[in-house]
């Protein structure tokens, strides 16, 4: 009997003590969701300075990354006793700093192009955290096995414990039962507690990422808005001055010195730049606002198309042009077009110093994915400027050499980001440049298999 009580009272303790390692699950879940709202809180803060240039976005994209740090450390001191969990967290606050390093940097250039380059170590992050929050689940779920196992037991040895001890050892042990009853209950009331503070959390992060979306949506609506006024609005007084020099050139060139001829041609030179320069940015913009509709798109043919069409713009040329036969793809025909258009014009333009000019059009197998890429012997570039290829407006040779907006790749990465894709390049100065680019889940091999 003394056996049994002693069995009896240790497996009372050891019921309550996993109480308490539930809850202390628990607690961990919760923090780490804390963690998770903070982060994406911090990316969506940097998106919207990026977009808006509000440094409302800074102020509270600080503050985040403080409660994360905060709630990182709590999490660190909450797992010090299970390694692999420690473990975890040390390769997030890795990852994390590594983000926030080149999302800093992002933030100085005012970059938008390169902080969007940054979303492969973001989703690392969270399928990280995803992971250790998995973990913490799966380990709540066996104490809270251990605790219905260590429940059913005393049960047992009660009932024993009753049978040998008779009426006045069963009152005293149903005495002990109470206070085990009342203990679990409020263990259950914790637990009720916690877990609707938790959905009630979850709640709330998921309102505010609703509204953080919308309102970044509505900025990049606006935002699209206003470029297209704006081009549309100037391209009738550029229009007027290009036909006004012309008739002037026209009518009273034989008055005018050669100077003031120059500076005539100059003037029609300037508009029609600035001309082609609207048109680049109207065709950004219907890219970021068009509906993409998607079929079948035989991209070999689309490639032909284009260099036939360069061709007979630019008679005198003698390029080799390799395009690999049979390429297609589930896609926007018209986007993936503008797409094309504006990567083997390129190649086109950059290799217009080259004797021997060769440019090629293919696919191959990256990580997985099918990869189509265009590549030159032309003029290339500097790969220490690479950040900068992407974005709008940003040019790597000087306009004496080639010309151009620097529009056009913004245009091909808004294309790929809306197909879901990605588009990257690798180059060396005058040994030529290779882009890559992939259309998302449509470019996966085994979905395309």
């Amino acid at each position: 009997m003394i056996i049994l009580s002693a069995v009896l009272i240790w497996q009372i303790n050891h019921l309550r003590s996993l109480g308490r390692w539930v809850a202390h699950t628990d607690e961990v879940i919760s923090e780490t969701y804390r963690s998770q709202s903070n982060l994406i809180s911090i990316e969506t803060n940097a998106r919207g300075y990026l977009l808006s240039g509000s440094k409302d976005f800074l102020s509270q994209l600080e503050k985040d990354q403080k409660s994360f740090a905060d709630a990182n450390s709590r999490l660190a001191r909450l797992t010090k006793d299970n390694a692999v969990q420690t473990a975890q967290l040390a390769s997030i606050h890795n990852l994390f700093d590594q983000w926030f390093s080149m999302t800093q940097k992002a933030l100085a250039a005012g970059d938008a192009a390169g902080l969007y380059n940054r979303k492969r170590v973001m989703d690392q992050i969270r399928a990280e955290t995803d992971a250790f929050i998995s973990r913490e689940q799966a380990l709540r779920i066996e104490r809270e096995r251990q605790a219905e196992h260590a429940r059913t037991l005393a049960t047992l040895l009660t009932t024993g414990l009753a049978i040998f001890l008779g009426i006045f050892l069963a009152f005293s042990t149903r005495r002990q039962l109470g206070s085990l009853s009342a203990a679990y209950r409020q263990s259950l009331l914790e637990v009720q507690n916690q877990s609707r503070a938790l959905k009630e959390a979850h709640e709330l992060l998921e309102k505010r990422v609703q509204e953080r979306t919308a309102a970044l949506v509505a900025a990049n609506q606006e935002l699209e808005a206003f470029s297209y006024s704006v081009s549309h609005d100037l391209r009738s007084p550029l229009r007027g001055i290009d036909g006004f020099s012309l008739a002037l050139l026209e009518d009273y060139g034989s008055q005018l010195d050669e100077t003031a001829r120059d500076y005539l041609d100059r003037v029609r030179r300037g508009t029609q730049k600035m001309g082609k320069l609207i048109d680049d940015l109207l065709a950004l913009s219907r890219v970021s606002r068009a509906e993409i509709k998607k079929s079948s798109v035989d991209l070999s043919s689309l490639a032909l198309q284009i260099i036939e069409d360069l061709r007979l713009r630019d008679p005198t040329r003698n390029v080799e042009v390799h395009i690999e036969p049979g390429l297609t793809a589930h896609a926007d025909s018209g986007l993936l077009y503008a797409a094309l258009e504006n990567l083997l014009s390129n190649a086109w333009k950059f290799t217009s110093k080259k004797q021997n000019a060769r440019i090629e059009f293919g696919q191959k197998e990256m990580n997985g994915t099918w990869t189509y890429y265009v590549t030159d012997n032309g003029a290339g570039f500097d790969m220490a400027y690479v950040d900068k290829l992407f974005g709008a407006f940003q040019r790597l040779h000087s306009p004496n050499d080639f010309t151009g907006t620097g529009i056009g790749l913004a245009t091909v990465r808004r294309i790929m980001r809306r197909h879901g894709g990605d588009v990257w390049a690798e180059a060396s100065p005058d040994k030529g440049a290779v882009f890559y680019f992939h259309l998302g889940q449509s470019s996966n091999i085994q979905a395309a298999a």
